[in-house]
């Protein structure tokens, strides 16, 4: 979140795209292939707005739900000249799917 703050105090436009799972998904992922759903340990976050924690460091925060709606988020970032963070929310995925 630092980066953000000074990317916008110096005035460095990016964009990110957060694929959002409100978890460590890779730890999820190991826990429960290892130990199954019992086994998943501190390792999930509620619904955290990467979108909202742009803004309210500065940053122009998008939020995008359709998966066709990222490109023209992207775009609207890369044009805004601004720091933007992009919040894709995902399923957490299985050891499998990340392969």
């Amino acid at each position: 979140m630092a980066e953000i703050e000074t990317a916008v105090r110096h005035d460095l436009p990016f964009v990110a795209v957060v694929a959002n799972d409100n978890a460590w998904g890779i730890v999820v992922s190991t826990q429960r292939a290892r130990y199954e759903e019992k086994g998943v340990l501190a390792s999930r976050f509620g619904d955290i707005r990467f979108d909202k924690v742009a803004e309210a460091l500065g940053a122009r925060g998008l939020r995008v739900n359709d998966p066709k709606e990222l490109r023209r988020a992207v775009e609207e970032g890369f044009s805004s000249g601004t720091p933007t963070i992009i919040d894709v929310p995902i399923s957490v995925l299985g050891p499998a799917d990340i392969v």
